[in-house]
């Protein structure tokens, strides 16, 4: 149960860091 919550977890914040990337693209050239 717990892995499968982290793994929601990371879902849900690869969807914020999608969004978040959306509005500041040159933040993409740090992470990549």
């Amino acid at each position: 149960v717990d892995c499968l919550s982290r793994l929601f977890m990371f879902d849900e914040a690869q969807k914020l860091i999608e969004d978040y990337e959306e509005t500041n693209t040159p933040s993409i050239a740090m992470y990549s």
